[in-house]
């Protein structure tokens, strides 16, 4: 029976470490997707690209304007072998454009970016819709994966709590409860371990809340399983 009660506690804590591991990836991901989204506006050849981005800039969403001039985009295309070798351009026919990064994406993207449109100057506006649904989407995942681990945290400090007032264990004996939560630390360290390559295989930062959760459940384990 102490084997299954050590298994138990083994596969728990790898649902909750598991779970504090998705929600790293998918905070991972959508930093990711913030820092790199971005509106692309022409602007218009009648104005000046910088003269435009000021305007833009100065709407409380937007934290950032880039200029790409036409001189980049040329050298991006004679990078490209592929397209410069199948299509010979003597002469540079592109026209610059502007990069528009938001200060978060937890906002109306569409209406940010019709905002832009009426900015005096702007021509075409577009952005990714596909990316922000990945994102919308990792958003809630995140959501639901911060209320699991709340439940499964909350619902064991309320077991934890009714044992001890129907089995009146409000005390340890020393000698009995050293070695049992020695061996439920132990247990964690193995999670921590199999998370740990988790973390740093997908370059997860690591979440060191682990370790004050491995001390506190290993306690925990000790009233839950206490004979």
């Amino acid at each position: 029976m102490k084997v299954l009660k050590y298994i138990n506690f083994f596969v728990f804590l790898c649902i909750i470490f598991f779970a504090v591991f998705l929600r790293g990836l998918s905070s991972k991901y959508l930093d990711i997707i913030e820092k790199n989204f971005n509106i692309a506006v022409a602007v218009s050849a009648e104005d000046k690209p910088d003269v435009v981005a000021d305007r833009i800039i100065s709407f409380d969403e937007v934290s950032d304007v880039r200029i790409i001039t036409p001189l980049e985009i040329f050298e991006e295309f004679k990078k490209d072998k592929i397209y410069s070798n199948r299509i010979k351009l003597d002469e540079n026919p592109f026209s610059g454009y502007l990069l528009v990064y938001l200060e978060t994406l937890n906002l109306d993207v569409s209406g940010v970016a019709g905002k832009i449109t009426k900015v005096q100057g702007v021509g075409d506006v577009v952005y990714d819709e596909t990316t922000l649904n990945v994102h919308y989407n990792l958003d809630k995942l995140r959501f639901v994966i911060n209320g699991f681990i709340i439940f499964l945290i909350a619902y064991t400090l309320i077991f934890a709590f009714i044992r001890t007032y129907k089995k009146n264990i409000i005390i340890f004996k020393l000698e009995n409860f050293i070695p049992k939560i020695f061996v439920y630390f132990a247990t964690s360290v193995f999670c921590l371990a199999f998370v740990g390559v988790l973390f740093r295989h997908f370059q997860v930062e690591y979440n060191y809340f682990l370790i004050l959760v491995s001390v506190i459940f290993s306690v925990l384990a000790c009233v839950i399983y206490e004979d």
